[in-house]
């Protein structure tokens, strides 16, 4: 398990990390996308882990948790084995995230607030209420 051979090979060969024998052990397999693996000769697409929410991965064959990028900040993803930057959503008005890499988006604290989606910051409400009215 583990290992292929090619046809009229008399020896095998381990897999690389980030690939896993198929069935008939005649090849290495991807792990696919928002996966990734770091074990060398595995034997079934089981040992593909699911990069971790806040994180996708949109290659395939990704050998360690490396391989899942940090959704930016002003964007957040509860998503399990994304596989697109597109699953990593905006924060909604009133809700930011200034660490690359969040599960949720975090509410802005008291009299602060975010002018669009997908903000990575927040200001002051009182700088908002001034400029309106001066």
């Amino acid at each position: 398990p583990g290992k292929f051979s090619s046809y009229g090979s008399t020896q095998c060969q381990s897999c690389e990390a980030g690939k896993y024998s198929n069935f008939n052990r005649t090849l290495c397999e991807n792990c696919k996308k928002g996966k990734w693996s770091d074990v060398i000769g595995a034997s079934s697409m089981t040992t593909c882990k699911n990069c971790p929410a806040g994180t996708y991965n949109n290659g395939v064959g990704g050998k360690d948790q490396s391989h899942c990028n940090k959704c930016p900040s002003g964007k957040s993803s509860n998503k399990i084995g994304a596989t697109a930057l597109s699953q990593c959503i905006d924060c909604q008005l009133q809700y930011y995230t200034d660490v690359d890499g969040m599960t949720s988006c975090v509410k802005c604290p008291w009299l602060k607030t975010t002018f669009n989606n997908g903000s990575s910051e927040f200001e002051e409400t009182l700088k908002v209420v001034s400029v309106i009215f001066s």
